[in-house]
Order: C-alpha cells, then sequence, then structure tokens
C-alpha cells in the first residue's frame, strides 16, 4: 500500500505575521482567553459577494486553541452601502472603509487583539483558505515522485525544492497563495 502524501507537516506551527490595521486580506491576532484568530476578507470567488457595482463581502474569523489548533470558523456578514454622499469615483474607498469598520467592530467584541501568531496546519476548502508546506506546483511534483526515493532524491537536489526545503518557506491561502518566510512574513504572492 502506498502511503499517503500530505502537504502539511504535522505539529508544525507556522507563524503568520500582523502587517497593519490596514491590511484588508486578513489579520492575526489574540483573543481574551490566550485563543487565537486570524479575521478577514472572504475570498471573492466563492460566490458570496453581495451584487452590485462595489461588491462588499463577508467576514471570516478563523479561530484556534492557544497551541494553535483549528478549532472553528465563523462569517460575519457585511451588508453592502453606498453613502451617496461619496462621489461615484470614491464609492471603492468608501466599501474599503466600510469593510474596516466593519472588522474593527467585530474585533472589539470579540476583545481581538492584532498581532503574529502561530497555528498548526488548517484547510477550509470550502473557502480556499488554509496552510500548506509546498506551493502547488512544487507539491504536484513530489506527489508524482510518490514514494521513490530516487525521483525525491532528485527533487530534493533540484534548486527550487532546495531553497523551499532551507528556506522554512510554506504557503498561507486566503483569497491569494502568499509564499510565507519562517518569521510568518510574506516572502512573495
Amino acid at each position: 500500500m502506498t502511503p499517503q502524501m500530505t502537504n502539511y507537516t504535522p505539529g508544525r506551527l507556522y507563524p503568520i505575521a500582523f502587517r497593519g490595521l490596514d491590511w484588508l486580506q486578513y489579520q492575526p491576532g489574540t483573543l481574551p482567553d490566550g485563543s487565537l484568530a486570524i479575521l478577514g476578507r472572504l475570498p471573492p470567488q466563492r460566490g458570496l459577494r453581495q451584487p452590485g457595482p462595489y461588491p462588499v463581502g463577508p467576514e471570516l474569523g478563523v479561530f484556534f486553541s492557544a497551541d494553535g489548533t483549528y478549532l472553528r470558523h465563523e462569517i460575519l456578514p457585511i451588508p453592502a452601502m453606498i453613502d451617496p454622499a461619496w462621489p461615484q469615483s470614491q464609492q471603492s474607498e468608501f466599501s474599503v472603509q466600510h469593510i474596516l469598520d466593519a472588522r474593527s467592530r467585530w474585533s472589539a467584541d470579540i476583545g481581538f487583539t492584532p498581532g503574529t501568531i502561530q497555528v498548526q496546519y488548517f484547510a477550509l476548502p470550502e473557502f480556499m483558505i488554509g496552510i500548506a508546506d509546498w506551493p502547488n506546483h512544487l507539491f504536484r511534483e513530489r506527489l508524482l515522485a510518490g514514494s521513490d526515493p530516487e525521483l525525491l532524491a532528485e527533487l530534493n537536489e533540484d534548486e527550487r525544492h532546495q531553497e523551499w526545503i532551507e528556506g522554512g518557506f510554506y504557503v498561507l491561502y486566503w483569497g491569494n497563495d502568499f509564499w510565507m518566510h519562517p518569521d510568518g512574513t510574506i516572502s512573495s504572492t
């Protein structure tokens, strides 16, 4: 029987660095009980955006225990708003501020404090959100090699694979493929 390959290391802690309150994509942080959370925009490709010229989508909260184990996720709907006082050309800017305001209220309600956190592997495939050790193109190569030690040895000698292994990189999927440094900062998208 061929062992199943996974794209994560059991027990590995993946740091996710805080980038600032104006970073729309996601915000990691802690809750008053010591548990961890990531709050962020739900990726638009999931069909949950509200229709309209300035679609606003729901926020997603992913919650973890203090040791980084995935617990649950919650969706915060954000109703679409258009402010007639804002010129048509600035409605997009108004929508961004509306999202940031909604996230700020939600953060205050749950006692969220932004900051760098470390979480274990999690995957929410229905939202295309999660963490993986390898970007898809490199993982596919490893899958094709299977359990053949010679092919895996060749891949480990490949410059791209070597750089990834030695660098301790990983991928955070949250509406984009964020290639992450071992300190939780973004290397590339």
